[in-house]
């Protein structure tokens, strides 16, 4: 029926594991700096492509920015073209697009080049909104301001999630038991939930 069914005395290995996945979210996949730069590099990508300016890029790079939609992606030449993109394809259009006549690609690729990344601040709590009437400052495109301006995000973080099937632990005397029925491990089971906002810099 593929169920895990595990031992109960593997149950403290199994929390190990799982609070494992609970600090690597935390402190990397949702680091300042890698969210910093993967939304700085998505603004980059999705400027680029609003004005379809392919100039620099490479033939697979291009495939994907070329096309609107997934359901334009022919399955056939999918994987070959995103095989064959690696950091060298990004880098050399970041440093392509450095001196950019337009200003949100210009500082954007400068930024990324010269890991002058975005200002990332994370709370356990909404944030409120800014006031409108907040200048940027003289370095920062007015353009670009606005993109980042009351763009609040969230994440969700739960090492175990209730609303997959279960992991069933076998008690000595052969009885199953649900994971998040054992008291000591329900503290993985609590969401843990974070908003971020970005300020361009």
């Amino acid at each position: 029926d593929h169920q895990l069914i595990l031992e109960e005395k593997s149950l403290y290995s199994i929390e190990k594991f799982l609070t494992s996945r609970k600090i690597m979210y935390l402190q990397v996949y949702m680091h300042k700096t890698a969210l910093a730069a993967e939304f700085m590099l998505n603004l980059f990508l999705q400027s680029l492509k609003s004005q379809a300016s392919f100039e620099g890029l490479s033939r697979s790079l291009s495939y994907f920015l070329k096309r609107s939609h997934e359901n334009d992606w022919n399955p056939a030449e999918f994987l070959p073209h995103y095989v064959m993109i690696d950091d060298v394809d990004i880098w050399s259009l970041l440093k392509e697009n450095r001196n950019s006549k337009d200003p949100v690609l210009s500082h954007l690729a400068s930024g990324l080049t010269d890991r002058r990344l975005f200002k990332i601040q994370i709370k356990d709590h909404p944030f409120e909104l800014m006031s409108d009437d907040k200048e940027p400052s003289s370095n920062i495109p007015e353009e670009l301001f606005q993109m980042c301006s009351n763009q609040i995000y969230n994440f969700e973080i739960s090492p175990y999630q209730l609303d997959e099937p279960e992991i069933m632990v076998k008690s000595k005397s052969k009885e199953l038991k649900a994971f998040s029925q054992y008291k000591d491990m329900q503290h993985l089971t609590q969401k843990l939930d974070r908003y971020y906002r970005i300020l361009p810099r």
